[in-house]
Formats: C-alpha cells, structure tokens, sequence
C-alpha cells in the first residue's frame, strides 16, 4: 500500500469539540464576568468569537498534522521502505484415490482449486495447488520402525499424528529402517512417490543467504530407499529428499521401479504389502529423529486464485499511465505483462523504481496491495504506444495470482471442498492435516516503521547469523526484532573486522 494512504491524525479535534470546550472553560477563565455572561448560546457576542477562533484552529490544526508525519513518511520512501503487502496462507492437502477406480493413479493437475469455510460465514476462501501431484489408488496401510533388532508397528501412530513417533527407533543407529507398506489391489505403477512428512517442529526453514554462492548441506544421515522384490531389497531411486533424511518437515520424492515390486507379510502386519524402506546406511545423528506423520497422496496449496488473459485497457502514448488489475492483492512476482505496440506481443518487467530504467526499457511498477500498473515518462522507462489495430485491448495481463491475509489461516480439517473436478479423487476424504500457517494482512504503517531505524544502521550489511537472518527471511526483513547494526566488531587487539559479504 503507498505510505500516503497511512497517514494518520495526531490531534483530531474538529470545530464542533472546539467550540464544546470553550463552551466549558468560560466560567472557569472569567471568573471577573460572572454573573455577567450567563449567555453561552450562538447568538451571544463572545460565542460568536470563539465559533471564529475554532474555525481558524480547526485549519491550522489540519495543516499541522500533516507536517511531521508526512515528512516521516517520505523519509521512508527515501530509504526504499514501503508497507508490505498480505501474503498467503499454506498448507498441505491430502487427496486420496476411491479405491474403486480403475486406472492405478491419477494426475491432479497444477493450480487445481479448493475451498474452506470462512469464519465470518462469508465467500469461501480458496487455495490451489503449487504443482501437479500423481495421487495413488495404493493407501499407505502399515508403517513399521525397525531399530535394528526387532519390528514395532507405528501405523496407528501415523494415522493419528498426535505423539508423533521414531522412524529408526530410539537410536537411529546403522542398519535400523523405517517401513512402508502400501495396499494395491493391482500391481504397483511406476510413478512418482510423494511422501508428505511432518516432524513436531513443523519448521521446514531454508538456510540463511547473504550474497554468497550457495554452500552444499549435508543430512545428518545416508538413508537408502529400497523395496522388496520377492526376494531381497533393491535400490529404490531418491528424486529429491526435503526432510534432509527426517530431521524437518518436507517432502520425499521417489520413483518407483517399472517391475519387480512384490507383495510380503512383514510381521507384526499380518497383510500382504507393497513394501518401501528407508534404511539408515550411515549415522549421523545427535539424537534420533522424531516424525509427526508421513502421507501420501498430499500436496502444498497456497491461499491464492489465478487469473489469466486479463485486458486491462489500451494505451493512448502519454506519460505516466496508470492500469488496475481488477483483482488484487497480487501474489509476488506472478504477474506476466503483456504489450502488443503493433509489432506482437512484449513481454515487460516489473521494477521497483524507474531510477534505474532507462527510456527503451520495458518496465513497470505493480502496487501489489492495490493492482495498480504505473508505466514510465519515457526519460524513466519506457511508455507504452497506442495499437491502432487494438485501442481498447492492446495491454494484457497473461497471468497473475492473488490473495492472501490471516484469514486464510484456517483450521485443520477446513480445506476439504474440492472445486476443481478431477475424477478418481476421494471427494469426501480431502483435508488438510495441520492447520494452514504464514497468511498475513499487509503490514501497518507501525510496523513499517520500526523498519526504519534497522535499516539505516544496518545498511544491508551482516556480521551474525541474527542479522542475515533479519536481511534475508520473507516477512521477517528489517523487523522490530532486527537490531544489528551491522556495522564490524572489532578484533582483538583493536583491529577492526571487516564486514561479511550481503
């Protein structure tokens, strides 16, 4: 939101609480008139004075309290501060396959819509996919921790996602497994195997960056993934493991051999299974780890709705054009401009600022809270020129998504209205497991400023960890908490350090 639109009022006294105060003070501030003026009505001489000093005062007091906060609010904008705009709520959906369908999968496309009841009883508030998910008719039946010398079945464990449980047992040593069994009426497909995992911190954070190239990270662990051909384990392919072998919340992501999978009876399961291991081949770990949950057939979805080939008008060629997008507020960068000047369609870039476009550039700039497109002078980026073959329609929103604010915070067990039909999938069994998380409203204008002063100490330099945590974490950036300076320590002996890079 533009910081104008935050302004606020210091003294809010108007004519009308004026004139009711002096109204109060005349028997208190002229004592030597009483009984004299007993008149206090309009039509008394000295009320007429004072209704024209509270006229002059209501004026003077309006021009005062723009002065200090507007010039605080421009020294913001001199600094490059402006309020944040809401971000989205997300989740972790599960959706699993009637076990009555016929094909052994099915394909949940990308950006597949579903609701959750407000709280206000009012709209729905939705949520889309962030990719596609090969969703399994196979439901994850058994779940076994190995530690090495027996088996313990954790499935009832898994499926209430309460305690939580330790997939190596309680020491997580070499040789100890985790085991999945799956149910498949038919033979099992090679696909993609997505494994939804939640320890108790629930904390997949990413690590710090501070301009420097990106380090390698190691798990605390090997595992090897394996399953069972009827006779011995085999190697299993690891696609991408997010959990860094179950040590955070994340995904896993296998793929499953073409054949080979066979059924076994792995006691204490008394059922036949497709089996899948994971088995600690080198460890690792300070202390064994703890797993709230594992599930398939379960996807991340965002608090969001996109909107395509959206005409947002035609341009006329004059400076500073202003467009809105008829939605708003806009989800980062995932707005695709669109320009046809007569010669197709350009694609154009969204900028911060034009203090560093020049007049050929295809820039623009987006108020995500509002929708406002702002397009250059032609010194400071480009303008846009009139299609004479399309005056009315030649500036094109592609695509973009919006949403977002704490409402979509909601419950678990609230997101289970699937609006987007896909067939196979379980209507009634759609739900998200754990309530959705990191939705918030734009910020205040009190929060931007406690922005302020940590961003003119720090001058986007960092010497701890804290500080680049503060420079480099969403919705974290420059906070009330981030109070290094950023400015060197010293080292022993006097020397001044020199400052990290970032």
């Amino acid at each position: 939101m533009p910081l104008e639109n935050a302004i606020p009022r210091i003294d809010d006294r108007n004519y009308d609480s004026l004139i009711a105060e002096v109204r109060t003070r005349i028997a208190r501030y002229t004592p030597e008139w009483t009984p004299v003026w007993t008149d206090i009505n309009d039509n008394d001489p000295g009320i007429t004075l004072a209704q024209v000093f509270a006229w002059l005062a209501e004026m003077l007091t309006y021009r005062m309290n723009l002065v200090p906060e507007l010039n605080y609010i421009k020294f913001l904008q001199l600094i490059g501060i402006e309020l944040n705009a809401a971000e989205p709520a997300q989740a972790e959906v599960t959706m699993p396959v009637k076990s009555s369908f016929a094909a052994p999968y099915v394909i949940v496309p990308e950006r597949t819509q579903l609701t959750a009841e407000a709280d206000d009883a009012g709209s729905p508030i939705t949520f889309e996919t962030e990719r596609a998910l090969i969703a399994l008719r196979a439901q994850l039946a058994a779940v076994l921790a190995y530690d090495g010398y027996s088996f313990t079945s954790v499935t009832l464990d898994n499926h209430e996602a309460a305690q939580g449980f330790q997939p190596f047992g309680p020491l997580a040593n070499n040789g100890s497994a985790l085991l999945l069994g799956f149910d498949e009426p038919g033979a099992f497909p090679a696909v993609e195997l997505n494994l939804a995992v939640w320890t108790p911190d629930n904390s997949p954070s990413a690590a710090f960056k501070c301009g420097l190239p990106d380090a390698p990270s190691f798990a605390s662990a090997t595992l090897r993934w394996e399953f069972w051909n009827g006779s011995e384990w085999q190697a299993l392919s690891l696609l991408k493991d997010d959990t860094r072998a179950f040590t955070r919340s994340g995904h896993v992501y296998l793929k499953t051999p073409n054949k080979g999978m066979q059924r076994v009876v792995i006691a204490p399961e008394t059922k036949s299974l497709y089996w899948i291991r994971a088995r600690v081949e080198r460890s690792q770990y300070e202390r064994a780890p703890k797993v709230l949950a594992i599930r398939t057939n379960t996807i991340s979805v965002h608090q969001a709705e996109t909107v395509r080939d959206e005409i947002l008008g035609g341009s006329n060629g004059p400076r500073d054009q202003v467009f809105r997008l008829a939605s708003a507020p806009v989800l980062g960068d995932t707005l695709r401009l669109e320009i046809d000047q007569g010669s197709g369609a350009e694609i154009w870039t969204r900028v911060d600022d034009f203090f560093g476009s020049g007049p050929a550039d295809l820039h623009y700039m987006l108020n995500r809270t509002t929708g406002e497109i702002r397009f250059g002078d032609g010194r400071n980026g480009n303008i846009p020129v009139a299609n004479p073959a399309n005056p009315e329609g030649n500036i094109v929103a592609r695509e973009y998504r919006f949403g977002g604010g704490k409402q979509g915070n909601v419950p678990a067990g609230a997101i289970r209205t699937l609006t987007t039909s896909v067939e196979g999938i379980d209507d009634n069994n759609v739900a998200n497991l754990l309530a959705a998380h990191s939705g918030r409203d734009e910020e205040a204008l009190e929060e931007g400023k406690k922005r302020a002063p940590p961003a003119i100490r720090r001058r986007w330099r960092a010497v701890r960890a804290a500080a680049c945590e503060c420079l480099h974490t969403p919705g974290k950036r420059g906070g009330a908490g981030c109070t290094n300076s950023g400015r060197s320590r010293a080292k022993p002996g006097g020397a001044p350090a020199a400052p990290a890079a970032g």
